[in-house]
């Protein structure tokens, strides 16, 4: 293994890193002792993945970073306490830009660390990641009206409601997007 030749990211209370093909391995076979010893990241015991994040996503991680291990980092995130390495939850990235220069995002955290404000400080850290990364224009998300955890979360990383769309499992969602900010010279300056 070896995550820590990734890139990792940094909050206040949080480290996040990327999922690894073998990160994805690990996790598909329960194996919390090797996440522990190899990539010392903690899981709940016994072990659970986080929330909204089922085996046909992981294994769909692991065969697309075999064949493309550039990706790493588009395919999502865990994000863990800084003091304890207990991972708390993952911001789900839907891979590189799309011919648009569009990137979905998604997160979840485990129950019991809900309300803390760790989900407001990984997904923006990942939001800024992506819109650094080059061909990127804009991330979209689609929340349930009445996840209003989720919308403070997306208001926080500077994403604005942009209308409403019909998800095929849950039904009418809102769509928010957060745009590639650019910022021009004064008018003078173009002289």
């Amino acid at each position: 293994m070896g995550i820590l030749l990734h890139e990792q990211l940094e909050t206040e209370r949080t480290r996040l890193t990327p999922l690894t093909g073998e990160i994805a391995d690990s996790m598909m076979a329960r194996d919390g002792d090797s996440l522990l010893s190899e990539e010392r990241l903690k899981f709940p015991q016994p072990f659970q993945i986080p929330p909204m994040m089922h085996d046909d996503y992981l294994q769909a991680v692991s065969q697309r970073l075999q064949y493309e291990p550039g990706q790493v980092g588009w395919w999502g995130w865990l994000f863990y306490e800084k003091e304890s390495r207990n991972v708390l939850g993952t911001v789900g990235v839907s891979g590189p830009p799309d011919e648009t220069g569009s990137v979905g995002i998604a997160f979840s955290i485990y129950e019991d660390q809900e309300n803390n404000g760790y989900t407001k400080e990984a997904t923006k850290a990942v939001v800024d990641w992506i819109l650094a990364q080059e061909g990127v224009k804009s991330l979209r998300m689609t929340i349930h009206p009445k996840n209003f955890a989720a919308v403070r979360v997306a208001q926080h990383s500077k994403f604005e409601l942009k209308g409403t769309v019909v998800d095929n499992v849950v039904g009418e969602v809102h769509l928010y997007e957060a745009k590639k900010r650019v910022i021009l010279p004064p008018p003078s300056a173009l002289v």
